[in-house]
């Protein structure tokens, strides 16, 4: 569990410092979380100066920040602690592309990067060669980017196409990563033409 704080100093200089990197034990819920970011507050001594925190939006997060709000005014022996909670844009973005993309049949199934290629696949992609919908460029990049990546000599005969440094290989997305869709389009954008040259070898 990283911690990061963020503050303004006397001269109203920004600074952001790793507050700790912790080793999670048991469950991930509220109550364990709140101990590991409570005893890191205490430790820095800043437990009376949090003004915000933000996290992502998982239910565990809304019982930790009941935890810790409910520790802090136990060790200051006050009721007027007052530590808003922030959910984080970022998440709030990513859950609503995964949704839409969830609509369309284009999210990314599997949450680690395939490091093999079943043939099955091939007559699937055959079967939709002409189509033009957002579902089917996605699983066309997302398919070449499983073929080539499977097999140390496609990645080979892949890097031989480029003649630009550094040499590239397609990114595959996958469910648990944020943001591996687009930077699996922006890589696949990136390579277009020697994806037009890999491809021309199979015609």
């Amino acid at each position: 569990m990283a911690i990061t704080g963020y503050f303004l100093d006397e001269n109203w200089e920004y600074h952001k410092i790793l507050l700790g990197f912790e080793h999670l034990h048991g469950s991930h819920s509220g109550a364990n979380l709140s101990v590991v970011l409570l005893k890191l507050l205490q430790e820095h001594q800043i437990t009376d100066r949090v003004l915000v925190v933000t996290t992502d939006n998982t239910s565990n997060n809304v019982s930790l920040m009941a935890s810790v709000h409910e520790a802090i005014e136990s060790l200051q022996s006050s009721n007027d602690v007052v530590i808003i909670w922030v959910p984080c844009i970022a998440h709030v973005i990513q859950l609503s592309l995964k949704d839409l993309l969830g609509k369309i049949k284009a999210a990314p199934k599997i949450d680690t990067a395939k490091q093999t290629w079943s043939d099955d696949r091939v007559d699937s992609l055959r079967a939709r060669q002409q189509k033009r919908e957002i579902v089917d460029t996605l699983n066309k990049v997302r398919s070449l980017a499983i073929y080539i990546n499977a097999s140390p000599q496609r990645r080979e005969s892949f890097y031989n196409l480029q003649t630009k440094e550094p040499k590239l290989v397609p990114i595959q997305d996958v469910a648990t990563r944020w943001n591996s869709t687009f930077l699996m389009l922006i890589r696949a954008k990136k390579l277009q033409q020697t994806f037009d040259m890999f491809c021309s070898q199979y015609d």
